[in-house]
Protein backbone atom coordinates (compact mmCIF):
# COMPACT_ATOMS: atom_id res chain seq x y z
CA UNK A 1 0.00 0.00 0.00
CA UNK A 2 1.53 3.50 -0.96
CA UNK A 3 1.40 6.56 1.60
CA UNK A 4 0.34 9.46 0.43
CA UNK A 5 2.80 12.30 -0.17
CA UNK A 6 0.78 14.68 2.63
CA UNK A 7 0.43 12.10 5.42
CA UNK A 8 4.46 11.71 5.65
CA UNK A 9 5.78 12.80 9.18
CA UNK A 10 7.86 15.00 7.57
CA UNK A 11 5.86 16.66 5.33
CA UNK A 12 3.94 17.01 8.27
CA UNK A 13 6.51 18.31 10.58
CA UNK A 14 7.70 20.78 7.99
CA UNK A 15 3.90 22.27 7.80
CA UNK A 16 3.65 22.47 11.34
CA UNK A 17 6.94 24.74 11.72
CA UNK A 18 5.99 27.02 8.92
CA UNK A 19 2.61 27.61 10.25
CA UNK A 20 4.46 28.07 13.65
CA UNK A 21 6.88 30.39 11.70
CA UNK A 22 3.94 32.39 10.41
CA UNK A 23 2.01 32.40 13.44
CA UNK A 24 4.99 33.95 15.56
CA UNK A 25 5.61 36.77 12.73
CA UNK A 26 1.95 37.59 13.01
CA UNK A 27 2.62 37.88 16.63
CA UNK A 28 5.62 40.11 16.40
CA UNK A 29 3.72 42.73 13.93
CA UNK A 30 1.13 42.83 16.43
CA UNK A 31 3.26 43.19 19.25
CA UNK A 32 5.40 45.58 17.18
CA UNK A 33 2.40 48.00 16.36
CA UNK A 34 1.32 47.67 20.08
CA UNK A 35 4.81 49.17 21.27
CA UNK A 36 5.02 51.55 18.28
CA UNK A 37 1.11 53.28 20.71
CA UNK A 38 2.99 53.03 23.39
CA UNK A 39 5.93 55.18 22.78
CA UNK A 40 3.50 57.56 20.74
CA UNK A 41 1.90 57.63 23.74
CA UNK A 42 5.07 58.33 26.33
CA UNK A 43 5.71 61.26 23.64
CA UNK A 44 2.31 62.78 23.15
CA UNK A 45 2.45 66.69 23.78
CA UNK A 46 -0.45 68.56 24.33
CA UNK A 47 -0.28 72.08 24.06
CA UNK A 48 -3.14 74.53 25.60
CA UNK A 49 -3.39 78.64 25.65
CA UNK A 50 -4.64 80.30 28.26
CA UNK A 51 -6.51 83.70 28.86
CA UNK A 52 -6.49 84.60 32.15
CA UNK A 53 -7.43 88.12 33.74
CA UNK A 54 -7.69 89.56 37.13
CA UNK A 55 -6.30 92.15 39.82
CA UNK A 56 -3.08 91.69 38.03
CA UNK A 57 -4.13 92.55 34.59
CA UNK A 58 -4.32 90.15 31.32
CA UNK A 59 -2.22 87.38 31.01
CA UNK A 60 -1.92 84.96 28.05
CA UNK A 61 0.13 81.91 28.34
CA UNK A 62 0.76 78.78 26.43
CA UNK A 63 0.62 75.30 28.96
CA UNK A 64 1.89 71.47 27.74
CA UNK A 65 -0.46 69.46 29.28
CA UNK A 66 0.65 66.53 27.73
CA UNK A 67 3.39 63.97 28.90
CA UNK A 68 6.38 64.97 26.19
CA UNK A 69 7.79 68.04 25.02
CA UNK A 70 6.32 70.09 22.62
CA UNK A 71 8.89 71.85 19.49
CA UNK A 72 7.08 74.97 18.57
CA UNK A 73 7.40 75.15 14.63
CA UNK A 74 4.99 77.58 14.08
CA UNK A 75 2.79 80.50 15.79
CA UNK A 76 0.35 83.30 15.04
CA UNK A 77 -1.66 85.54 16.68
CA UNK A 78 -5.06 85.60 14.44
CA UNK A 79 -7.65 88.57 14.97
CA UNK A 80 -10.96 88.27 12.48
CA UNK A 81 -9.44 85.79 11.11
CA UNK A 82 -6.63 87.20 9.73
CA UNK A 83 -3.38 86.21 10.57
CA UNK A 84 -0.20 88.13 12.29
CA UNK A 85 3.11 86.88 12.55
CA UNK A 86 3.86 86.29 16.27
CA UNK A 87 6.78 88.75 17.10
CA UNK A 88 6.63 91.74 19.96
CA UNK A 89 5.94 94.44 17.36
CA UNK A 90 2.79 92.51 16.08
CA UNK A 91 1.16 92.04 19.49
CA UNK A 92 1.98 95.08 20.69
CA UNK A 93 0.89 97.11 17.32
CA UNK A 94 -2.05 95.07 17.75
CA UNK A 95 -2.73 95.40 21.63
CA UNK A 96 -2.09 99.32 21.16
CA UNK A 97 -4.67 99.40 18.69
CA UNK A 98 -7.54 97.22 19.89
CA UNK A 99 -7.16 99.46 23.34
CA UNK A 100 -6.60 102.87 21.42
CA UNK A 101 -3.25 104.19 22.85
CA UNK A 102 0.38 105.31 21.12
CA UNK A 103 2.02 103.86 24.24
CA UNK A 104 3.36 100.26 24.78
CA UNK A 105 0.82 98.21 26.04
CA UNK A 106 2.66 94.78 26.58
CA UNK A 107 4.79 94.11 30.03
CA UNK A 108 5.83 91.43 28.93
CA UNK A 109 6.29 89.22 25.82
CA UNK A 110 8.22 85.63 25.45
CA UNK A 111 8.67 84.57 21.55
CA UNK A 112 7.07 81.16 21.17
CA UNK A 113 8.52 79.52 17.70
CA UNK A 114 11.66 77.97 18.01
CA UNK A 115 11.18 77.08 21.56
CA UNK A 116 10.82 73.43 23.34
CA UNK A 117 8.12 73.74 25.88
CA UNK A 118 8.56 70.41 28.29
CA UNK A 119 5.78 68.72 29.90
CA UNK A 120 3.76 70.74 32.81
CA UNK A 121 5.76 74.30 31.80
CA UNK A 122 4.05 77.14 30.77
CA UNK A 123 5.13 79.98 28.97
CA UNK A 124 3.92 83.66 29.88
CA UNK A 125 3.28 84.58 25.98
CA UNK A 126 1.96 88.27 26.64
CA UNK A 127 1.13 90.08 30.12
CA UNK A 128 -0.63 93.47 30.55
CA UNK A 129 -0.27 94.59 34.19
CA UNK A 130 -2.59 98.14 33.81
CA UNK A 131 -5.42 96.54 34.72
CA UNK A 132 -7.57 99.36 33.04
CA UNK A 133 -6.00 98.46 29.51
CA UNK A 134 -6.09 94.44 30.32
CA UNK A 135 -10.19 95.32 30.88
CA UNK A 136 -10.28 97.21 27.54
CA UNK A 137 -8.11 94.85 25.68
CA UNK A 138 -9.88 91.67 27.14
CA UNK A 139 -13.19 92.86 25.79
CA UNK A 140 -11.81 93.91 21.97
CA UNK A 141 -10.15 90.11 22.19
CA UNK A 142 -12.80 89.05 22.54
CA UNK A 143 -15.35 91.37 20.42
CA UNK A 144 -12.32 90.54 17.47
CA UNK A 145 -12.17 86.89 17.84
CA UNK A 146 -8.78 86.71 19.06
CA UNK A 147 -6.64 83.22 19.17
CA UNK A 148 -3.73 81.88 19.24
CA UNK A 149 -2.66 79.14 16.46
CA UNK A 150 0.68 77.06 17.37
CA UNK A 151 1.96 74.02 15.12
CA UNK A 152 4.33 72.13 17.03
CA UNK A 153 5.45 68.34 17.03
CA UNK A 154 6.41 65.12 19.33
CA UNK A 155 10.04 64.26 19.75
CA UNK A 156 8.69 61.44 17.08
CA UNK A 157 8.15 63.94 14.43
CA UNK A 158 4.52 64.10 14.86
CA UNK A 159 2.62 67.32 13.93
CA UNK A 160 -0.39 69.19 15.84
CA UNK A 161 -1.91 72.75 15.17
CA UNK A 162 -3.65 74.42 18.12
CA UNK A 163 -5.98 76.37 16.68
CA UNK A 164 -8.03 78.81 19.63
CA UNK A 165 -9.42 75.57 21.84
CA UNK A 166 -9.21 72.72 18.80
CA UNK A 167 -6.17 71.13 18.80
CA UNK A 168 -5.85 68.59 15.62
CA UNK A 169 -3.06 65.90 14.54
CA UNK A 170 -1.70 67.66 10.82
CA UNK A 171 1.09 66.13 8.68
CA UNK A 172 3.45 69.54 8.76
CA UNK A 173 4.09 72.99 9.97
CA UNK A 174 3.77 74.42 6.68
Amino acid sequence: MKKSRLLRPDFIVALLAVVIGLSTMFVYIYQARIMSRQVQATTWPYLEANFSQGDDGLLVSVRNKGIGPASVEAAFVVVDGKRLAEDQRSVDSLARALVGTQKNVLTGYTNLISRVISPGDIVEFFEVKDTANATILMKSLIEHRFHVEICYSSVLGDHWRVIGSKTMECKSCD
